[in-house]
């Protein structure tokens, strides 16, 4: 009667501990500050923006999870734990850049109608290009 307890509980145990070890090791991971990435893609230069087809950004799969800069004009701002701003780049493709904690008071000068260039991981894309841990890149 044990013997058939404890086979019955192996499998779900297993599972559990390495469903465990998976989210440790997620959470644990620390990622690197987007000021220090130096192999970047830029829109524009890399990337002719002419080349994307505005509704469909397949074509960047590739660039996923690597550092992208772009330059655009803010269309909106907004601010919950840090900043998140919707960018129009050229050709009206809308970038949303979600930005480092450390980057608030810096961002606290911009307004609605400005031009930025960032630099962000590309996360993907909706209708818009996504990007999270946003700096304000004035390196060009």
């Amino acid at each position: 009667m044990l013997r058939k307890i404890k086979r019955r509980y192996t499998i779900p145990i297993f599972i559990v501990l390495c469903i465990g070890m998976w989210g440790w090791v997620n959470i644990t991971r620390t990622v690197p500050a987007t000021q220090t990435l130096k192999e970047v893609v830029t829109l524009g230069e890399d990337i002719p923006l002419d080349t994307i087809n505005k509704n469909r950004f397949e074509s960047l799969d590739q660039y996923i999870e690597k550092p992208f800069v772009l330059k655009g004009v803010i269309e909106l701002i907004s601010l919950d734990e840090s900043y998140n701003l919707v960018l129009v780049l050229k050709d009206g493709i809308r970038a949303s850049c979600k930005f480092q904690k450390d980057q608030n008071k810096i961002m606290s000068m911009f307004h609605t109608g400005d031009t930025i260039q960032v630099k962000g991981i590309y996360k993907g894309a909706l209708d818009y290009l996504v990007l999270q841990n946003c700096i304000r890149d004035n390196d060009k």
